[in-house]
């Protein structure tokens, strides 16, 4: 597979709506609703589904937007096999201050690298 079509993409954007639909049956877990509503907003403005950037993206969705691009990275899907650890935190490295919160980037990588945050399929670097 290639890229997304226009149409794909549309339906791939619609999951973050979904997602809150089944959450606000859960009044237990109305505080992901932020998370969950965000986390594929960017600290450019480049991001959906509203397109808001920096600080006005809550800092649930900042966190698991990058915890979400890692997991996507270093997991196998059935279109690619997981990419190395190493691989990914470069990527979310690149990714700061533009896709990512430059402040929690770091952080996280941190994580990773002290093996604190671990994949469920690690791939070691070459």
């Amino acid at each position: 597979p290639g890229r997304l079509t226009p149409e794909e993409y549309n339906i791939m954007q619609k999951h973050v709506e979904n997602s809150v639909a089944m959450i606000r049956h859960l009044p237990s877990l109305d505080y992901v609703i932020p998370a969950a509503i965000g986390h594929h907003e960017r600290w450019d403005g480049k991001g959906y589904p509203r397109r808001i950037a920096g600080e006005d993206i809550p800092l649930s969705a900042r966190c698991l937007a990058i915890a979400d691009a890692f997991d996507a990275m270093t997991t196998a899907r059935s279109y690619k096999p997981a990419m190395p650890v190493e691989f990914a935190i470069a990527e979310i490295e690149r990714g700061a201050g533009t896709q990512f919160d430059p402040k929690l980037a770091p952080v996280f990588v941190e994580l990773v690298r002290s093996g604190k945050v671990r994949p469920k399929e690690a791939v070691p670097a070459k």
